[in-house]
């Protein structure tokens, strides 16, 4: 693989049959924002220490013989998003599947939120905030009404003091 010294950028060569396929593209995208500072996406991968495996870096036929044809509406994904971009790290993914995926991910009792919101009927809006808010996880996911909760049991307190 030859690359350009000052850009960054991988020269065309023995690989120029593969130029307009979607999984050059992507692999030569995917090494550009890890290893060039001049990328308008390097300070998410590259400047957080995420590189790209020295056997993908030397070889297009390498990294599409580990991950193979790109399957359809898929891109590649890091499984561990603070991991590099190794065989072992990575897979085709789908956008919602990256979505989940990020490091903006919340993760409750080992669910996204977006998860748990599809799966007990809650807006997501509403795990968000009970989350941001510091409630224990056991209690982001439930459906019972916390606040009704809580003034039932002040209700029992007053009643309590007004029998005394």
């Amino acid at each position: 693989m030859k690359q350009d010294k000052h850009t960054g950028r991988i020269l065309p060569g023995k690989y120029y049959k593969y130029a307009h396929t979607p999984e050059y593209r992507i692999w030569r995208r995917m090494i550009t924002r890890c290893h060039n500072p001049n990328d308008s996406g390097y300070y998410k991968y590259g400047a957080r220490g995420i590189r790209v495996c020295i056997r993908w870096r030397r070889s297009f036929n390498a990294f599409l013989h580990d991950m193979g044809p790109r399957p359809p509406n898929k891109s590649i994904d890091r499984i561990d998003n603070d991991g590099h971009y190794t065989p072992s790290n990575c897979k085709w993914s789908t956008n919602k599947e990256q979505m989940q995926n990020t490091r903006r991910t919340i993760l409750v009792l080992g669910r996204t939120l977006r998860e748990w919101s599809d799966r007990t009927g809650i807006l997501y809006k509403t795990l968000k905030t009970r989350y941001y808010r510091g409630y224990k996880q056991r209690y982001i996911i439930t459906k019972e009404n916390l606040h009704a909760r809580k003034k039932s049991s002040n209700h029992f307190r007053e009643r309590r003091k007004r029998e005394s």
